[in-house]
């Protein structure tokens, strides 16, 4: 059954998929291998977290069909190998496990598949096993080859003969269409992961032993031996030091971008580059540095010190304000969002903001709840996991072309890099000539780089209004000769919207 269920899977992916953009196709091969692991009784689900998995690879899928965006399609495949770890080890406490699994079982997949079709060996007697040493074949089938050689040149009656021979025995090679072998050999590294599956028992032992909570750890020490640093009094104190004065620190920092960033932000057509891009790669390399040095005192037994209410005191100021110094971030991606327009690397500063948020509220529920950094590790990996396959739930491309578009009045244009959004935001770029001139006149009025407009780094609007007509119409033509199997929502509702205008 889990042979023939492989082969017809790999068969019916080349079918769907075999010359043919993604679209209905991914939802239809999803259904086929949903209803194969049924059949084979695979799919089961008996912790929350292997349901959310399974969910994501339901939804994404989904939104692949009806979005047709490349993140869509990135977290369905990431989906489907962290499902493949959870098909293999069904209990996994964190998805790391299930990622590191269904990796190795991807790569290993088809050898995992070979091993399990030709497990049978050749049987001589009734007393054992004799395998098959095809390198005993090989000299001899050499001097065949190289009499077979020499009696067609010294014969040609024979060589005649051989010639017939050979077209009869390579005729049924001329109907098959070598095209397919690419799609062939793609669908069995698919297949084989899914449908064979590959124990990792080191892995899951120690995945199993993992603990959310910190133990204390008592160590003898022998009596003579000195440290630099001696006991959990002079590591606290340590602690109390640097906190103190990394709360100083970051106090007078959140005081000034509270001030020039929350409060009295002033744009006065400045292109915010350096006040955003270095501002905010610096903030959040040192909230991850602060991170860093909350798990570093409270790793171990400094967690169970009975004196250590300062620290905790002052580790939740520090978190606090590095809280604040996120919103600090956040303030300033969205003052360029505010006058330059949403892009993608802006979306995914404001997703990675909200990883870093929460990665502080875990770190303070670590240090409040003695939890180790495998907690924090778990916790953090499923939120970025969430937050990431949260983004498959937008197209973006449409909601980019339709807000930088809207809002002209107070954001520049980038024409160059909305001419560039994928075919379904077609519809959502089509602007009146009479609209474009009046977004350039703006533009020219506001911004003291609008020279931009006609330089390599950005174009006119009757240049992007020349583009966007080229590609509408490339759009239709492509559109009305699409296969079913290529359909997709987001593509259909664009061509059916430029059709009504």
């Amino acid at each position: 059954m889990k042979k023939f269920l492989f082969f017809l899977t790999t068969i019916l992916f080349a079918i769907v998929f075999y010359e043919k953009n993604l679209g209905a196709n991914i939802a239809i091969f999803n259904l086929i291998c949903i209803v194969g692991l049924l059949l084979l009784k695979r799919i089961s689900l008996p912790t929350t977290l292997s349901k959310i998995v399974f969910t994501s690879v339901l939804t994404s899928a989904i939104f692949v069909v009806y979005h047709n965006t490349i993140p869509a399609f990135i977290f369905h495949v990431l989906n489907w190998i962290i499902f493949i770890g959870v098909l293999n080890f069904k209990h996994a406490k964190t998805l790391t496990t299930w990622l590191h699994i269904g990796l190795a079982n991807t790569i290993m997949g088809i050898g995992l598949s070979m091993k399990s079709l030709f497990k049978h060996k050749l049987t001589t007697t009734s007393k054992g096993k004799k395998k098959l040493k095809l390198s005993l074949y090989l000299i001899p089938t050499g001097i065949i080859l190289i009499f077979l050689f020499i009696y067609r040149i010294a014969n040609p009656v024979f060589d005649n003969f051989m010639v017939n021979v050979i077209d009869v025995l390579f005729k049924p090679f001329d109907y098959l269409n070598f095209e397919y072998i690419p799609i062939v050999i793609l669908g069995l590294l698919i297949t084989s992961p899914i449908f064979f599956e590959r124990k990792h028992p080191d892995q899951e032992e120690q995945n199993q032993k993992a603990s959310d909570f910190l133990k204390r750890i008592r160590i003898k020490r022998a009596r003579g031996i000195t440290f630099k640093i001696k006991g959990l009094t002079n590591e606290y104190q340590a602690g109390v030091f640097l906190l103190i004065s990394l709360n100083i620190l970051l106090a007078v920092v959140n005081l000034f971008d509270i001030s020039t960033v929350w409060i009295n932000f002033e744009f006065e057509g400045q292109t915010l580059k350096a006040f955003v891009h270095q501002g905010t790669y610096m903030l959040i390399v040192s909230i991850l540095i602060s991170m860093g040095i909350v798990l570093y005192f409270f790793r171990n037994n400094l967690n169970f010190y009975k004196l250590n209410t300062k620290l905790k005191t002052l580790t939740y100021i520090w978190i606090i304000q590095n809280i604040v110094l996120t919103g600090s971030v956040f303030a300033r991606c969205y003052h360029y969002i505010n006058h330059f327009g949403l892009a993608y690397k802006r979306i995914g500063v404001i997703i990675f903001l909200l990883a870093v948020l929460i990665g502080l509220i875990t770190v303070y529920l670590k240090v409040k709840h003695v939890k180790t950094i495998g907690y924090l590790w778990r916790a953090n990996v499923l939120s970025a996991f969430i937050l990431l396959n949260g983004l498959t739930f937008f197209n973006w491309d449409v909601l980019i072309a339709k807000y930088n578009i809207a809002n002209y009045k107070q954001s520049y244009v980038h024409f160059i890099y909305l001419s560039q959004l994928s075919d379904s935001a077609l519809f959502a770029l089509q602007i009146p000539t009479e609209h474009l001139e009046h977004i350039s006149k703006l533009q020219k009025e506001k911004y003291d780089f609008s020279d931009l407009e006609n330089s390599s780094l950005n174009i006119n609007g009757k240049d992007f209004q020349k583009r966007i007509q080229s590609r509408i119409e490339t759009f239709k033509h492509k559109w009305e000769h699409t296969h079913w199997l290529e359909w997709n929502y987001a593509e259909y509702s664009c061509y059916k919207q430029l059709h009504n205008q």
